[in-house]
């Protein structure tokens, strides 16, 4: 299931409710943020914030693109330290109209971020 995406020029029409604003060149969470959208109207909800900010390699594009907020579930993930609560991420890669790669991260937090760990796939 791909969330509802929207460009910033259609955010305007949008039913009042949660949307994750992100910018279209964006990487690794940053400028993140979850708005509420109330009319024309937005607040800001929840923002991710990066420690490592400045070392995040993006192109400088301040567009953004929005998508619904879907509140995610909780899961309990083995890792290099044990296990952790938190969130999974799936991503798709589109070359053109065709999907070229998926991939899935794990994060304590629930917008994933440097934090987050590499998940490996199997498709049987």
């Amino acid at each position: 299931y791909l969330a509802p995406s929207y460009f910033e020029n259609d955010f305007s029409s949008l039913d009042d409710g949660l949307y994750i604003q992100k910018e279209i060149w964006g990487r690794e969470g940053r400028h993140v943020q979850v708005v509420q959208k109330r009319g024309d109207i937005s607040e800001l909800y929840m923002e991710k914030l990066v420690d490592n900010y400045d070392d995040i390699v993006c192109r400088d594009s301040k567009k953004v693109m929005y998508q619904d907020f879907i509140q995610q579930k909780r899961f309990t993930h083995t890792v290099d330290c044990g296990e952790k609560d938190g969130f999974l991420t799936l991503s798709c890669f589109m070359l053109g109209d065709q999907a070229s790669a998926v991939g899935c991260r794990f994060s304590p937090e629930e917008i994933a971020g440097t934090e987050a760990y590499f998940v490996p796939l199997l498709i049987e």
